[in-house]
């Protein structure tokens, strides 16, 4: 009897541990942001955003794309967007947290009347799972509402590319799950890169890419202006 005891015992040790180690899992998946302490390789390059908005005066009111270098080689954004008033403002191989780092020291600063933001593409690539990347994005629109309550949001998907195809699985989770949050509130919006980046096939076109297979190409940017550009338009004019 003693015996029987002692084992049923320590089987309860046992599963109460195994469950605590998959609640500290489940901890670590949502909590684990880095947000307080990020890494600060693009200091230089929020300087210089600094710099220019000393320099430069922008619209009111206006559309201020943020992210990663999806955003940050979009040189020809300002034509692609006609007549909006955009201001750009990716940076480097940006991931959520350092976009919410950052943050008030180049974007809130705008006041814009939207947000365009690509972000979460190398999140993953660094290893953070779908789930960390839904926690931070949300964490980003949290604050944004906080400081800016009548600012929209326009989320764009993360793309698909030749060079990272092996985490289009994973990015097309993450992004199932930030389309079911954008869908639930009124002031998210969300864009699809993909529609023009995939073939009949659903295999990435690598027509889009300059030699990197990883960043888009002028025609890449065509694809993505001629969906987002009567989106955003008809957006801005209705808000």
């Amino acid at each position: 009897m003693k015996l029987f005891s002692f084992t049923l015992f320590g089987l309860i040790i046992f599963c109460s541990a195994c469950n605590s180690n998959k609640q500290n899992v489940k901890e670590d998946v949502t909590n684990d942001l880095h947000v307080e302490k990020p890494n600060l390789r693009f200091e230089e390059e929020i300087k210089q955003f600094e710099l220019m908005d000393q320099r430069a005066r922008y619209a009111s009111n206006a559309i201020v794309f943020t992210g990663s270098s999806s955003i940050r080689l979009w040189t020809t954004l300002a034509e692609d967007m006609n007549n909006l008033p955009v201001i750009n403002r990716g940076f480097g191989g940006a991931t959520n947290p350092e976009v919410i780092y950052y943050a008030d020291r180049y974007l809130y600063k705008h006041q814009p009347k939207f947000v365009v933001y690509y972000c979460g593409e190398n999140d993953i690539a660094e290893g953070s799972l779908p789930q960390q990347v839904l926690a931070s994005f949300k964490k980003f629109v949290s604050n944004l509402e906080s400081k800016l309550p009548k600012t929209q949001l326009v989320y764009l998907s993360m793309k698909p590319s030749p060079a990272r195809w092996s985490l289009w699985p994973k990015y097309k989770e993450a992004d199932t799950m930030i389309k079911s949050f954008v869908d639930s509130k009124t002031n998210l919006h969300y864009f699809d890169t993909s529609i023009t980046m995939l073939d009949d096939n659903g295999e990435v076109r690598k027509d889009i890419f300059i030699a990197d297979m990883l960043h888009m190409n002028t025609l890449g940017y065509e694809g993505w202006t001629s969906r987002l550009y009567p989106m955003l338009s008809k957006l801005y004019q209705d808000n």
